[in-house]
C-alpha cells in the first residue's frame, strides 16, 4: 500500500550534503565532513503556497521550525517562512522541487527535514530523486512520518541538477 499525502500540502526542506574523508593528523579515519550545497543551488518548485511565504527557497535557508511551533514557522512576518509547501489544489498530491547550480557539484546524500510545526501528518510522502536529466530516479522510496533528518545515500556523483 501506498501512502498518500495530505491533500491540502505536501512540505519538504530539503538540505543536499557533499561528503568527503577527513584525515586526523594521527592518521585516523574520521566520519565524513558533510556540507550544504543547497544554499548555492538555484531552487525552484511546481507549486508554491507564496501567499503564506511557504516558498521553495526555504528549503535551503537552515531554518528549520520546531515540531508543534505553529506560527513560529512564519515569523518574522518581514521574512520568507522556515519551510515550503505546495499549493494542494492546484498540485494534486504532487510536487517536484528542482536544485540546479552553475558549476557541477559533488552529491552523495539528500537530507529531508519534514515539516512538522502544525501536524506530522505534513511531512510523510514518497519521493523520487533525478540526477540531471536522467529518465530513472537514483533513489525512490518513502520518507517517515517524523520531526528530524532522513537520510537518502547516492552514489557518489557530480551534478548540475536535481
Amino acid at each position: 500500500m501506498i501512502a498518500r499525502p495530505n491533500p491540502i500540502r505536501i512540505v519538504v526542506c530539503f538540505c543536499l550534503i557533499y561528503g568527503s574523508s577527513a584525515l586526523f593528523a594521527r592518521g585516523l579515519y574520521a566520519d565524513e565532513i558533510f556540507r550544504n550545497l543547497a544554499t548555492k543551488a538555484k531552487i525552484t518548485a511546481s507549486s508554491e503556497r507564496a501567499e503564506q511565504k511557504l516558498v521553495a527557497a526555504s528549503v535551503a535557508d537552515g531554518l528549520i521550525a520546531p515540531q508543534g511551533s505553529g506560527l513560529l514557522e512564519v515569523l518574522p512576518e518581514d521574512k520568507p517562512a522556515k519551510s515550503w509547501a505546495v499549493n494542494g489544489d492546484e498540485a494534486k498530491g504532487q510536487g517536484e522541487l528542482v536544485f540546479e547550480w552553475q558549476q557541477p557539484v559533488e552529491v552523495t546524500q539528500v537530507v529531508y527535514f519534514g515539516r512538522t510545526p502544525w501536524l506530522v501528518q505534513e511531512c510523510f510522502k514518497d519521493y523520487e530523486i533525478y540526477l540531471d536529466d536522467a529518465q530513472q530516479p537514483a533513489a525512490k522510496g518513502s520518507f517517515e512520518m517524523k520531526h528530524g533528518p532522513q537520510r537518502v545515500r547516492l552514489e557518489k556523483t557530480e551534478v548540475r541538477k536535481l
